[in-house]
């Protein structure tokens, strides 16, 4: 089967297991290049794919040789066990590596190792090489919850149909001496029911959305889905959980901080106010409209912060993403 790679979004091949391989051993690509073959369902990181490439290259090079043709035809070749070097980041059977410590290196790349170690004293990266993703900006993230605003916003319309025909004066019976029966009361409960069902209706669309196809409409049109940290699918179960943090933590956090810098802006309006002796002249009254004016857009724009906070991240994380284990990186279509 014919393997693909990408570098910088661009997709390259299909060539085979032995050409990627061969790839991996020049450096033209690393642990972190995508990787793909008919039948997986995603572009993986090659590291996480290497054992499966040097191994299919280990399979050709035999049947090539012509040895052990009949078993080869009727038997899953083991995978090779692969290391990546922490000079060159490159991908290696470790056949072809040498241990130093808890690393893996290309023998030709050991004295440079040593020297850079002994110059900078200390190595750069992990022991094993962390599998980096290209994580979507704030502001395509932004673009993104517009889109799935609108999206959901004209079936969730359909779901207060009720409740816009019960306040619009459908002649139902009115008792002033009991406002919270007749036309009160239906208005009520179908205004209750149509922000249940519209709240039923959120919840399903990202949760199936992103749990089916890794993405809601929003993501899918600017070219992202939701992953694991190694890039992996999510479960229905971790969707449904990253959307409830977002609705719910993301909103009494929201509120809480919200209602703590109006609360303050009140207090300090309420000061200005008194301080002036009630004196609109003395600017009392402009200087605690205008105070409560940015106390009010201040304490929205603070009560964003589970979100903006992705904008700082340098995983582009927002506040559930971080509860959840998530990440919103691009895509790269097969």
């Amino acid at each position: 089967m014919s393997w693909f790679y990408a570098i910088q979004e661009t997709r390259h091949g299909p060539i085979s297991a032995s050409e990627l391989a061969n790839l991996s051993r020049s450096g033209e690509i690393t642990a972190e290049t995508l990787a793909w073959k008919e039948g997986m369902e995603e572009w993986l990181p090659f590291q996480r794919v290497a054992d499966r490439v040097f191994a299919e290259e280990a399979d050709d090079l035999q049947k090539s040789a012509g040895s052990d043709s009949e078993e080869s035809e009727t038997s899953t070749v083991a995978l090779v066990e692969t290391g990546t070097c922490a000079y060159s980041n490159r991908v290696l059977p470790k056949s072809e590596l040498v241990p130093y410590g808890d690393r893996w290196l290309d023998p030709q790349h050991k004295d440079a190792f040593v020297q850079q170690l002994m110059e900078s004293g200390k190595i750069e990266g992990e022991a094993t090489a962390e599998l980096d993703r290209i994580p979507v900006g704030f502001w395509w993230r932004l673009l993104s919850y517009v889109i799935d605003y609108f999206v959901i916003l004209i079936p969730s319309l359909f779901c207060m149909i009720p409740f816009w025909v019960t306040s619009a004066g459908v002649d139902l019976p009115y008792d002033p001496d009991n406002p919270f029966a007749g036309w009160t009361t239906t208005m009520g409960i179908t205004y209750a029911l149509g922000a249940f069902a519209s709240f039923l209706l959120n919840g399903a669309y990202h949760t199936w959305l992103v749990g089916r196809y890794r993405a809601t409409v929003g993501k899918m049109a600017i070219g992202a889905i939701v992953a694991n940290p190694d890039g992996s699918r999510i479960t229905y179960g971790r969707s449904f959980a990253r959307w409830i943090c977002q609705v719910f933590l993301n909103g009494i956090i929201g509120f809480l901080c919200a209602f703590v810098v109006v609360f303050l802006g009140a207090v300090l309006m309420g000061a200005i106010f008194a301080a002036s002796g009630n004196d609109p002249n003395a600017g009392g009254i402009i200087g605690s409209v205008f105070l409560m004016i940015g106390a009010v857009s201040g304490g929205a724009i603070l009560g964003m912060f589970p979100y903006w906070m992705a904008a700082f991240d340098r995983e582009k994380r927002a506040l559930h993403d971080r509860v959840c284990a998530t990440r919103v990186i691009k895509k790269l279509r097969a």
